[in-house]
């Protein structure tokens, strides 16, 4: 009898020992995955979004560009900027778009979900000022790391 608990009791000591490492390599999303250049296809158009290391998101639909440090909005220097929230799932990531004197002209709720290191799901709330987890109140993309 004490063999078999002897036995036990170092089996789960093993086990154990092959579930540490096993776990160190499950990695969660951090704001650095979001980090690039994405494309989307939306409406028959193709558009691409650039989230930058410093907060920076650049937008570029139809050969235009708007976003990153500098653009001009309303004949004004504006900038685009992004915060990314990975305590909650799916991940937050609010657009902030204002002025340089630091007003704010608009902010976007977003969501994101990673299917993998290159491919999200990327929602927008153009219309709601709070954050929801459900895709369903957002319009949905699904964008693919091309840098």
């Amino acid at each position: 009898m004490i063999y078999i608990a002897a036995n036990i009791f170092f089996m789960k000591k093993y086990i154990l020992l092959l579930l540490i490492p096993f776990f160190s390599f499950i990695t969660k999303s951090e704001e650095s995955d979001i980090i690039g250049k994405w494309s989307g296809e939306d409406k028959g158009e193709i558009g691409f979004m650039t989230f930058d290391k410093d907060g920076y998101l650049t937008m570029e639909f139809e050969g235009k560009k708007m976003g990153g440090q500098s653009f001009t909005f309303k004949g004004k220097e504006a900038k685009a900027t992004y915060k990314f929230n990975s305590k909650k799932a799916p991940y937050q990531i609010d657009i902030i778009i204002s002025y340089m004197n630091g007003d704010v002209i608009r902010t976007l709720n977003c969501l994101a979900e990673f299917q993998g290191k290159n491919t999200m799901k990327f929602g927008i709330a153009y219309k709601k000022t709070t954050h929801s987890t459900k895709f369903e109140d957002y319009e949905s993309i699904l964008l693919t790391r091309v840098e």
